[in-house]
């Protein structure tokens, strides 16, 4: 019986700090009090550094991005070039293999007793 009271007790306790964390409050430290480093301006000349700083990281990986492109579009290209001389030769391969089409509907054997 102590076994059941025990884990009931446990599984209540579980059940109160899933509960609780819920409604806890974040506390972040030095929020408390209103700063006044909008108007400070070593802090606005550290934050437009940084600022700056990310920004010619973003350029530099649109630049690398734009060289990336560049490749893919030669890859393709070049890949589409090959895709087309091998449907021309197995176009010819199979025009010399089975005596190619000449269009003419009219040489073509017609089903007759279906009906």
């Amino acid at each position: 019986m102590s076994l059941v009271n025990f884990t009931l007790f446990v599984i209540s306790l579980l059940i109160l700090l899933h509960f609780f964390s819920f409604i806890r409050f974040n506390l972040i430290e030095g929020a408390s009090e209103s700063c006044d480093l909008d108007n400070d301006p070593v802090y606005l000349a550290k934050t437009n550094a940084a600022d700056i700083k990310v920004m010619k990281e973003q350029v530099g990986d649109i630049k690398r991005m734009r060289d990336d492109l560049e490749i893919l579009k030669d890859l393709v290209a070049k890949n589409t070039d090959g895709v087309k001389k091998m449907s021309d030769e197995l176009q010819n391969q199979t025009s010399q293999l089975t005596g190619g089409f000449d269009g003419d509907t009219d040489s073509i054997p017609k089903m007759d007793g279906i009906e």
